[in-house]
């Protein structure tokens, strides 16, 4: 067939006008959090990594599967914040619809399609990434869902691969390592196919899943904080931290501020020591009464809190007492003119934050925003003085101006996502 008669176009003597050949680029997959954020992920890997929005396929129960060039710069993966993680793709072979001798029947069939994975390509993907392929260290792990292989555990599955791919990889340098591996090669098995892989890189902006004891939900942890609009060099108090979850959620806001954190029980001190010690920044944690604390006049910026409900702590009936009293050491420590509070509690206890209000000396309810927390129904109270310096249009935007819909939480968990640092490379 003469050359432009279909199949690949002509190929131009002048290297900057060839175009780019199957070598160029590399499979990938991506993974996201939830469907609400599948639309973010295809524009932002359009705008990272050049690939268009239709050519992203959704493959084997939610992984984004596409086809690019090494980003450039090589830093550029890092600005990916709708997915959760990037791996290259070694192998996709989906089988919904099929019959079902495309399903791997045996560990010898599973172990052809694997080891016919282009490996080569891989530690030449490594190599532009700034990664040295040689010696570089594997170990194998599966994933499976459904009924393919169901006579082997997954762990018997994963060393016959790795097994393998240790004996194949020889050749390029890689071997084999249960305990310090470069990479993990991931076999994913399920009636929809097989997909094999080893990441790139992912997100470590911490979240609930790398907490280390949990505690508010850190969505809703995101509301409270990012009303107050807090600002680099602030101190922000939580006079009743429990395990520091605000704390931790306002350091991933903003690096800057100054944190402080008290609570009456020792245990959720100690708790709350052990959550935000993986914070690099000025944190002090302490034993102390809400309603007595070792603080100066108004020398405190943000107050953010979760109010005890009066179900795990104390009772409804006592936060009649509670609540008035940690209200006049509130308004004593907040700084009068900037000084503002956004406080949690569930519907059971509004009728006592309304009287609380009416007593206040200075400070009034700015906005409301009701959710549901669990089956709970709740408010969060944005305070400030009447008058004040804050910038109360700018704090409903941020938060109240979200419709208060049970779509509203979903939504405030995508913005929340959106606003991480980005992938953290593996490789």
């Amino acid at each position: 067939m003469a050359a432009g008669e279909g199949g690949a176009p002509p190929r131009s003597s002048d290297p900057a006008n060839q175009p780019p050949s199957d070598d160029d680029y590399y499979d990938y997959y991506a993974t996201v959090a939830a469907r609400s954020m599948l639309n973010v992920a295809r524009t932002e890997l359009r705008d990272v990594m050049g690939v268009d929005r239709e050519a992203v396929r959704v493959a084997m129960g939610g992984k984004l599967c596409f086809r690019s060039k090494v980003p450039e710069p090589r830093g550029a993966l890092t600005s990916l914040r709708a997915v959760e993680r990037v791996g290259c793709l070694l192998l996709l072979r989906e089988t919904t619809g099929k019959p079902r001798g495309e399903t791997p029947q045996s560990l010898e069939d599973l172990r052809a399609l694997v080891v016919g994975s282009d490996f080569k390509k891989a530690s030449r993907l490594l190599g532009l990434l700034g990664r040295s392929s040689a010696a570089i260290k594997f170990r194998v792990t599966c994933k499976r869902s459904g009924r393919v292989l169901q006579q082997h555990s997954t762990s018997e599955i994963a060393a016959s691969q790795g097994k393998a791919l240790e004996a194949t990889l020889e050749g390029l340098g890689w071997r084999a390592s249960l305990r310090e591996p470069d990479l993990t090669i991931t076999v994913q098995l399920s009636d929809a196919g097989v997909l094999v892989g080893f990441d790139l890189a992912k997100q470590v902006d911490f979240s609930e899943g790398n907490i280390s004891i949990k505690g508010l939900d850190p969505v809703v942890s995101w509301g409270v904080i990012r009303a107050t609009n807090i600002q680099a060099g602030e101190t922000l108090l939580d006079p009743m931290c429990g395990k520091g979850i605000l704390l931790m959620e306002a350091f991933r806001i903003c690096s800057g501020v100054k944190l402080v954190g008290y609570d009456v029980d020792q245990s959720m001190v100690e708790a709350a020591t052990k959550n935000t010690g993986v914070l690099d920044g000025e944190v002090q944690i302490g034993k102390v009464d809400a309603t007595r604390m070792p603080l100066e006049d108004q020398s405190v910026d943000v107050i953010a809190c979760d109010l005890p409900f009066g179900f795990h702590f104390g009772s409804v009936s006592e936060n009649k007492e509670l609540y008035p009293r940690f209200f006049r050491e509130m308004e004593r420590v907040l700084k009068r003119e900037t000084g503002r509070a956004a406080l949690l509690t569930n519907y059971e206890n509004h009728g006592t934050m309304l009287k609380c209000l009416e007593e206040a000396s200075w400070l009034r309810v700015l906005a409301e925003r009701q959710l549901l927390l669990g089956r709970q129904k709740c408010r969060i109270y944005l305070l400030c003085a009447e008058g004040g310096s804050f910038n109360v249009e700018e704090a409903k935007k941020q938060l109240f101006g979200i419709e208060e819909k049970r779509k509203g939480k979903e939504r405030w968990s995508k913005r929340r996502r959106l606003e991480r640092k980005g992938l953290q490379l593996l490789v």
